[in-house]
């Protein structure tokens, strides 16, 4: 059984109707934990056993007669299901800093837009609309939207700010990639939770307004393409990145005046085949 046939959360029915998110260490061991799989719905048996980590798993079949049926998602339906419902607390998150990197002809430069922080999210929309697009989450800082999607092996994000132009001055926009969630502990909730609001791994900008601003001002700060003042510094920069080679070369050379029989072997070795281990 792989980490992946493992349920981490199960969909938890009360007595009133009300359905929530709970993880196996929340509930009763066996069949009695009352929880199905929010992908298809089978009843789910809580396993606490010794050996394996703590997990759900669908419920077995009684007999052969019994339709087998098999859900393939139910590991990242349950675990995207879990974080929405962790959103909806008042909570703080841990944002990473965003590079952007900007193409022009000849040059290539790294932009910082944001530097890493911590932000309280005043209000929360779980899967809601904005702008006519869904979103996994809404949450608000200072009254200014965030819009959070969640990334999966099984779910890529392709969203942009083109998707929201009505609000390029305003809205921010970034994905959280769930995948390298793992059950490692007895804890699932609170690892998921360390995973979606204290670290950084996994997150990634997808736009913020003040890129437009730090693009203008690198745009109007490089001189014209079709300018002498262009060509004359980038040929400039060629020749010191060929200067560069030409030394590389040079010491390459003079080193191997003292190289030994084996060691110009090795060389020779990697030049005809790349790294070649020296033990092989």
């Amino acid at each position: 059984m792989s980490g992946y046939d493992r349920v981490p959360f199960g969909l938890l029915i009360d007595s009133n109707g009300g359905k929530k998110f709970v993880a196996v260490d929340e509930v009763c061991s066996g069949l009695v934990c009352g929880c199905i799989c929010p992908s298809c719905e089978i009843p789910l048996v809580a396993k606490k056993g010794d050996i394996y980590t703590w997990h759900f798993a669908h419920k077995p079949r009684k007999s052969k007669n019994e339709l087998d049926v098999t859900c393939e998602y139910s590991y990242h339906v349950s675990l995207v299901a879990m974080a929405k419902q962790l959103f909806t607390s008042g909570i703080s998150i841990n944002l990473p800093t965003y590079m952007l990197r900007m193409n022009n002809i000849g040059f290539s430069s790294l932009l910082k837009i944001f530097n890493a922080s911590s932000v309280v999210l005043e209000r929360v929309e779980v899967e809601a609309y904005f702008d006519h697009q869904f979103v996994d989450v809404i949450g608000y800082v200072n009254n200014i939207p965030l819009l959070i999607y969640f990334e999966h092996t099984e779910k890529r994000v392709d969203v942009t700010e083109s998707n929201f132009i009505n609000y390029k001055d305003s809205v921010r926009i970034i994905k959280i990639d769930i995948s390298s969630f793992y059950l490692e502990s007895k804890q699932a909730r609170q690892e998921l939770a360390d995973l979606l609001f204290n670290s950084l791994n996994g997150k990634q900008w997808i736009y913020h307004p003040r890129q437009i601003e730090k693009i203008k001002n690198i745009e109007e700060s490089l001189p014209n393409p079709t300018s002498k003042e262009w060509s004359l510094g980038y040929q400039a920069a060629q020749q010191v990145y060929q200067n560069k080679v030409d030394a590389t070369k040079r010491l390459s050379k003079k080193n191997r005046k003292n190289e030994t029989i084996e060691e110009m072997r090795v060389r020779l070795l990697n030049e005809l085949f790349g790294d070649v281990d020296d033990d092989e």
